[in-house]
């Protein structure tokens, strides 16, 4: 199932870049802009770009936190445990919360 979403969205993604590069092509050809104004960033431009960043911030930020739960509901002999126990079942090692 993973897979698949992986190719939904790197289809989706190459779709989209195609698209753009598309419209830009095509706009330079009319008249309707240069190669100065394409390669200038706009104000909403520059806004989708600090939207990015601030994305990409955010990602990585919560997938730290995921992999700080995950390792603190792990004993070190690698059994799992459930929120509410103090101590390993199998071990007898004391959790680290």
């Amino acid at each position: 199932m993973k897979v698949k979403n992986n190719r939904v969205l790197y289809t989706s993604a190459f779709l989209m870049l195609t698209l753009i590069v598309g419209y830009n092509v095509w706009s330079y050809y009319h008249g309707y802009c240069t190669i100065r104004s394409l390669m200038a960033f706009s104000l909403p431009a520059k806004l989708l770009l600090a939207g990015i960043v601030v994305a990409i911030v955010f990602l990585l930020s919560s997938k730290s936190k995921n992999r700080r739960v995950q390792q603190q509901s792990k004993c070190s002999c690698s059994t799992e445990l459930r929120n509410n126990w103090d101590y390993c079942p199998v071990c007898g090692q004391r959790r680290d919360r």
